[in-house]
């Protein structure tokens, strides 16, 4: 039964020192930390040796062993047994069991190899973990996160379209319109000048004094044009408050919901 697990730093500083199960206690932290200290001088010397036999061992053996370093038993007494592992960034693992189990039976090795590996993963995917949430907070924090993301509008390509006779007015507008968007930093496209539409009207006058007749034709010229804009609906409704030159129409339309 295992009753002590450790966690050591490349320089051999402890990174966690705990018990498991009943003997989480404070009363048996002194010998648990002596436990695991005694056992850095043969984890030290089996990773010596790990070394050395790697050197002249082939190249695939050598990666074999750097990706499995559990060293096995590194010393026992006559109430407690101390296991190593050791992981590629050489952090230490280090793991106190009884000497014996609680059915009296001998504790096996391959027990003890699973519950290091395990212990061993458990701790990468808390790494990783804190990893990620960490990013995200450093994400986050760049952004405005007064509104949650459900309150957030969705983006809209919004079409605004004007018409009027006199060209000055309608250019005074669309200018208006596109610094607005730009304040509040849209995505502009515009204003796309279409084509002229001219208008043709003709007249008859009243008789003249020889009763011939007379006609007068008039032309009215219609400007357009169109600027599109990606942007919430409520910040579109703000934009286009301004004042309104007299004889431009607006007309708003969303392109994409």
């Amino acid at each position: 039964m295992a009753v002590c697990v450790a966690v050591i730093g490349k320089d051999n500083s402890p990174l966690y020192i705990g018990g498991i199960g009943n003997d989480t206690g404070t009363d048996n932290e002194l010998s648990r930390q002596w436990l695991v200290h005694t056992a850095l001088d043969a984890l030290e010397e089996r990773l010596a040796s790990a070394n050395t036999n790697n050197t002249g061992s082939n190249s695939n053996a050598a990666r074999t062993d750097l990706r499995d370093l559990y060293l096995g038993l590194l010393y026992s007494t006559d109430t407690h047994k101390i296991y190593g592992y050791v992981t590629n960034t050489r952090i230490k693992l280090v793991l106190v069991t009884n000497s014996t189990s609680p059915s009296g039976s001998n504790i096996r090795d391959a027990e003890v190899r699973t519950a290091l590996r395990r212990l061993h993963a458990l701790k990468f995917d808390k790494q990783v973990k804190n990893i990620m949430m960490n990013n995200a907070a450093a994400v986050v924090s760049g952004k405005d996160i007064e509104k949650p993301q459900a309150e957030i509008s969705p983006i809209h390509r919004i079409r605004i379209t004007l018409t009027s006779r006199n060209v000055r007015s309608l250019e005074k507008v669309c200018a208006d319109l596109i610094n607005g968007a730009k304040k509040q930093k849209l995505r502009v496209k515009g204003p796309v000048r279409m084509p002229t539409k001219i208008l043709r009207i003709t007249t008859r006058k009243t008789p003249c004094g020889e009763g011939s007749k007379t006609w007068d034709r008039f032309q009215m010229r219609i400007h357009k044009r169109v600027i599109d804009l990606h942007s919430p609906s409520e910040i579109v409704k703000q934009i286009t408050s301004i004042n309104i030159e007299p004889g431009v129409e607006v007309e708003v339309t969303i392109a994409d919901a």
